[in-house]
């Protein structure tokens, strides 16, 4: 029996850096996961030529005891691809001028479903990541003719939707009904609705709610923008947090300093979480996950997925760029190419599509 072992205790065992480690194995941008176990020295299991260590090699790691299994997926394996929508997926709303997206289309709909829909597809799974609401990406889809997504993780992580009528004129989504009961534990918007701008207002910070953003999950409002505040409104949403924990609400609280718009949401959800509950209830290992993102903003994805892969679109914002630059994850990938030219660019990079030169520049 094995037992895992965490990633910063195998290494302070080992005496040992992560990058002297990845070099040691000959790691490149698969996941990897440490277990103990009685064997001398360390194997990666990943080809014959990888597992055939030297000597030197082995002698090196006897006195660390650690084996590293890894597994890597194949245009066969069946994945969960989790894209930014507006960041990553639509380039144009003009399906016949985004030839990039017509490819992906294209690509995607044979790896669920097989070649002329011959049913030997690996019925991989698609959700599309928007602030957007099910209403809006409604529009949004007949527009641009998107291609159906599994799943939609809709109003930045807050409501997760699936697709249960393919077949309809207009998308068939539900509501997940077991997001929903995870999102809805600890959670009171009436006690949020009655509590935050009084508790604000005393502390000195005045606040305008916004009902038209609110959903069952999440609660808006609007905060002073000077930015002579900001210290103040910091300590207000501290104290107001508290507040709402010691009545059984749990929170996050999401600000946006350049708008000054403050989102309450249910502890429960998020966009990293929606990723994570979809691997979950579809028994999808984190090793068979890409995250494709363009935007700032939908970064969860990408750090609190559960360290799948991850893609960086080649139009993605520096921000995001410099923020996974500052990670060094061998589970990262800047695209060359833009929007879905780098999902397809990503797909490849990791095993999931074979090595394919484009019919597009």
């Amino acid at each position: 029996m094995t037992a895992t072992i965490e990633e910063g205790e195998v290494f302070a065992l080992a005496g040992a850096s992560m990058e002297e480690w990845l070099g040691f194995v000959g790691l490149h941008a698969a996941p990897w996961r440490f277990v103990s176990t009685p064997s001398p020295f360390v194997s990666a299991e990943r080809s014959p030529s990888a597992r055939a260590q030297s000597t030197s090699r082995r002698r090196a790691s006897k006195r660390c005891g650690v084996e590293i299994r890894m597994s890597f997926p194949n245009t066969t394996t069946r994945m969960l691809l989790v894209a930014d929508l507006e960041g990553a997926v639509l380039e144009s709303e003009d399906l016949a001028k985004d030839k990039q997206r017509a490819e992906f289309d294209k690509y995607w709909t044979e790896k669920q479903r097989g070649p002329k829909e011959s049913g030997r597809g690996n019925s991989s799974v698609l959700a599309y990541l928007t602030n957007a609401s099910i209403r809006e990406f409604f529009a949004i889809s007949r527009r641009a003719q998107l291609m159906r997504p599994n799943y939609l993780i809709a109003e930045g992580g807050t409501l997760v939707y699936k697709l249960f009528d393919e077949q309809g004129v207009e998308p068939g989504f539900e509501l997940d009904q077991e997001w929903q009961r995870r999102a809805g534990m600890n959670w009171d918007i009436d006690k949020i609705v009655s509590f935050v701008i009084p508790a604000l207002k005393e502390e000195g910070v005045d606040v305008t709610r916004l009902p038209e953003r609110q959903n069952e999950f999440r609660v808006s409002y609007q905060l002073p923008l000077s930015k002579s505040s900001s210290q103040l409104i910091s300590k207000a949403l501290a104290t107001v947090g508290f507040g709402l924990a010691e009545q059984g609400v749990l929170t996050n609280f999401q600000v946006c300093e350049r708008t000054g718009l403050l989102d309450i949401e249910s502890f429960g959800v998020g966009r990293g979480q929606a990723l994570w509950f979809l691997r979950e209830s579809l028994g999808i290992q984190r090793d068979c996950v890409l995250a494709a993102c363009g935007s700032m903003e939908h970064n969860e994805i990408l750090f609190l997925g559960g360290r799948s892969f991850a893609v960086a679109t080649g139009n993605a914002e520096s921000a995001l760029v410099t923020e996974m630059q500052l990670d060094e994850s061998p589970l990262f990938y800047y695209a060359t190419k833009a929007f879905c030219g780098g999902i397809l660019e990503g797909l490849s990079r990791f095993g999931f599509r074979e090595q394919a030169c484009s019919t597009f520049r």
